[in-house]
C-alpha cells in the first residue's frame, strides 16, 4: 500500500481511461455525424414541405394578402388571441361594473336606509318628549283639580 503502487495503479487506471476514450471517440464522431446529416435532411424536407405548401395556397395567400399560409396562420392566430383578450379585457370590465353598480345600490339603499333610521328616531324622541309633556299636564291637571277640590271643600266649611 506504498505511495509508489497507489501512483502505478493511477496511471494504469489513466491509461485505461485513455485507450476507452480513444475506442469511443470514432464511434461517437459517427453519430454526431449521423445526428448533422439527419438534421439537413430535415431540414431539407422542412423547406419542400414548406415549399409545396405555400404553391398550394399561393393564391389563397395572394388573395388575403399575405406572403404565404404560415403568416395567414400566425395572424389568424395572433387575432384570435386578440379577440379572446379583448373579451376577457371587456368582461372583467363588465364584473367591475355589475359589481360598482351593487354596491351603489346596496349603499343607496343603507343611506335610505339610515336616513329612515334617523328619522324614525328623531319621531320617537318627539314622542318621548309629548308623553313626557302629557305626563307633566296631566299631574298639573290632577294637581289643581285637587286644589281646586280643596278649595271647594274648604268653601263648604266657611258657607
Amino acid at each position: 500500500g506504498s505511495i509508489e503502487d497507489k501512483l502505478s495503479n493511477f496511471s494504469l487506471e489513466k491509461g485505461t481511461i485513455k485507450e476507452e476514450i480513444k475506442r469511443i471517440s470514432p464511434e461517437l464522431e459517427k453519430l454526431r455525424d449521423a445526428v448533422e446529416k439527419r438534421n439537413k435532411q430535415l431540414r431539407t424536407l422542412e423547406k419542400r414541405i414548406n415549399e409545396i405548401t405555400d404553391r398550394i395556397y399561393k393564391d389563397f395567400s395572394k388573395s388575403v394578402g399575405v406572403a404565404n399560409i404560415r403568416e395567414y396562420e400566425e395572424n389568424r392566430l395572433k387575432d384570435a388571441q386578440n379577440v379572446a383578450e379583448e373579451r376577457l379585457n371587456l368582461s372583467s370590465q363588465l364584473s367591475k361594473l355589475k359589481y360598482q353598480l351593487e354596491y351603489e345600490q346596496n349603499r343607496d339603499m343603507n343611506s335610505r336606509i339610515q336616513e329612515l333610521e334617523s328619522s324614525v328616531s328623531a319621531l320617537e324622541n318627539d314622542l318621548k318628549h309629548v308623553q313626557n309633556k302629557e305626563s307633566e299636564a296631566k299631574l298639573a291637571a290632577e294637581k289643581a283639580t285637587e286644589e281646586i277640590n280643596q278649595l271647594k271643600d274648604e268653601a263648604k266649611g266657611i258657607l
